[in-house]
């Protein structure tokens, strides 16, 4: 038996999954653009650094869901979820050094 996530709204999956995933590809993208500046250009890494900020904003807002307990239907879940999102949101300096 798997304990897989029930979402508390039946649309939860698209709206705040989505989310979660936008920031994280958000990331992705705007660290490679900012890392290899010198070829995507100025323009480009200053783009890149508005999407990271956009979204972790973003990240911001699924902390804030997830800690009144409105992502999941069970508290363990809305835990990881929201644990997930503060390291999207704010990286541990640890793994900054």
């Amino acid at each position: 038996m798997t304990m897989l996530p029930e979402w508390r709204n039946a649309g939860g999956w698209l709206g705040h999954g989505g989310v979660l995933l936008y920031t994280a590809l958000a990331h992705a993208g705007g660290a490679y653009t900012m890392a290899h500046w010198r070829t995507h250009g100025l323009a480009a890494a200053t783009a890149a650094v508005i999407l990271v900020a956009h979204a972790r904003i973003w990240a911001a807002y699924l902390i804030h869901e997830a800690a009144h307990g409105s992502v999941f239907k069970s508290l363990p879940h809305n835990n990881t979820f929201g644990t997930v999102a503060l390291w999207l949101c704010v990286p541990p300096v640890s793994v900054v050094k």
